[in-house]
């Protein structure tokens, strides 16, 4: 398993509002380059694996794309929303 911090999670340290409490999800600029980082490494690490279990995985397009763009030709993505979650 690899826990991939879900940008949805991720409270933003040193904003000038700390009561705030800004996420990484509100901004593409904090959470893509952290994301395509994720993705690449789980690519050149895990190539030769034959299953990876993504925990907390962030249900948004564009971050699915990134991670089908660096893996999908090695692994099958399949992705499950926890029950009663509000999307």
């Amino acid at each position: 398993t690899f826990n991939i911090l879900a940008p949805v999670h991720r409270s933003m340290p040193n904003q000038p509002d700390p009561a705030l409490n800004l996420r990484e999800s509100e901004r593409q600029e904090w959470w893509r380059p952290r994301a395509e980082g994720v993705a690449q490494y789980i690519a050149d690490k895990f190539s030769s694996s034959d299953v990876i279990l993504l925990q907390e995985w962030w249900f948004d397009d564009s971050f699915t794309r990134i991670f089908d763009a660096a893996i999908s030709d090695t692994f099958e993505r399949v992705a499950e929303r926890r029950p009663g979650s509000v999307v």
